[in-house]
């Protein structure tokens, strides 16, 4: 399934939430105006959104192509922003089990106190995504999980995105993303 066939479904399969019901969105930004905003066929499926935030400077559409692409991998997903204390997204982060995460994060432009405060989390949990991703927070913007790796993903796996809400993610990084996963 390329990116138009995906573009065709957001905009044409509204009685048929399949692609969006086998996985679940969770945000704990504590903001949720982005929700209103959704196409209408993202909001009717069986309340598996809970909220959806779009990072500042990114396409809504760009945005949710890339959740749909997750979830294919019937994901888990959590989306945090510095609105959220760094104690609770340590707390929640930690209760899932290493082998079952993917990270996809702009760490480089995390508030200083939340990169302060998961420093040590990131540093034990380095070797549970060593086998997933060839540069380990590297990227800018996003790690994106290298082709050969796919074999290796887990069948069940948490997506975790943190985004400090003041940068966004590129589209053409949205878009290696979603060639990969789909």
């Amino acid at each position: 399934m390329n990116f138009d066939e995906i573009e065709n479904l957001i905009k044409f399969n509204g009685n048929n939430p399949f692609l969006v019901s086998r996985g679940q969105i969770t945000t704990y930004s504590g903001v949720s105006h982005a929700i209103a905003n959704l196409p209408h066929e993202l909001r009717f499926c069986e309340g598996k959104f809970v909220s959806v935030i779009a990072p500042q400077g990114m396409y809504l559409k760009d945005f949710v192509i890339l959740l749909l692409s997750l979830l294919r991998l019937n994901a888990k997903v959590l989306i945090f922003s510095p609105k959220e204390t760094p104690q609770r997204i340590v707390n929640q982060i930690s209760k899932i089990p290493v082998s079952s995460l993917i990270l996809f994060d702009n760490y480089s432009h995390l508030a200083p106190e939340l990169k302060n405060e998961l420093q040590t989390f990131y540093n034990m949990t380095t070797i549970g995504f060593s086998k997933l991703f060839s540069q380990y927070l590297s990227n800018t913007y996003l790690t994106v999980i290298p082709a050969e790796s796919q074999s290796l993903l887990p069948n069940h796996p948490y997506i975790i995105i943190l985004t400090s809400g003041s940068t966004g993610i590129p589209k053409k990084v949205v878009l290696s993303v979603q060639n990969f996963l789909v």
